[in-house]
């Protein structure tokens, strides 16, 4: 969360990925690898992100619940640098549970955690 608050996730991501875990199960995995939309997804609609990029961002292990980022897609082709927005959305990805705004990172990643808490682990 700190890197994305900071503006410097794109320049941590392949060292916090190589980061060695003491081998607990971790409540949360990131899941940028899984790539994202060319904008005009079906799950924007309706929410106002249906011109945006919606990436993968953190999964939730207990519940399946997925962090994403919504980016612009710049005139030249690649990713806003910043997100617009973050989202959660249901395990299956088809469903926007909860939009947060641009500067809202760490309490949309708070709100996860927390939403999860009541909620059956994925089988």
């Amino acid at each position: 969360m700190l890197a994305e608050d900071w503006g410097e996730r794109e320049a941590l991501t392949s060292r916090i990925l190589q980061c060695r875990g003491d081998d607990t199960v971790a409540a949360v995995e990131l899941i940028e690898h899984e790539g994202g939309s060319d904008g005009g997804s079906p799950l924007g609609a309706g929410h106002g992100l249906a011109d945006l990029v919606l990436v993968p961002w953190i999964a939730c292990t207990r519940c399946g619940q997925a962090l994403l980022r919504a980016h612009d897609r710049e005139p030249w082709g690649d990713l806003s640098y910043l997100a617009r927005h973050y989202i959660i959305t249901s395990p299956d990805r088809g469903t926007v549970l909860r939009i947060f705004p641009a500067d809202a990172a760490s309490r949309a990643f708070a709100a996860l955690l927390e939403e999860c808490a009541d909620r059956e682990p994925v089988a």
